[in-house]
């Protein structure tokens, strides 16, 4: 790769499984006044095992709802915590 900087950098994650060493790599890459983009990924498969493990498996069904949604507001939750914890890790510029 180039040793020129970056405009741009995706630092795609799973769940609450953040990644550490991509992170640091797109950083360190980054233009200064780069934008790093983060690609949170979901998981269907946790929804599939509450369907088979209580025989809920219809689309309407208020268990699966309210199972989707708490996990939908907790991945959210995760990945706001991440973005913030980055934009702190960010260089200042009046300490640049």
């Amino acid at each position: 790769m180039s040793r020129d900087k970056l405009e741009r950098a995706l630092v795609p994650f799973f769940g609450t499984v953040f990644p550490k060493e991509a992170q640091k790599e797109a950083l360190k890459n980054l233009k200064k006044g780069g934008k790093l983009y983060l690609l949170h990924i979901t998981d269907e498969a946790p929804t599939k095992s509450v369907r088979y493990m209580t025989g809920e498996l219809g689309k309407e069904s208020e268990l699966i709802k309210n199972f989707q949604e708490a996990r939908k507001e907790l991945q959210e939750r995760t990945a706001k915590k991440y973005a913030e914890k980055l934009k702190w890790m960010q260089p200042r510029k009046e300490f640049q």
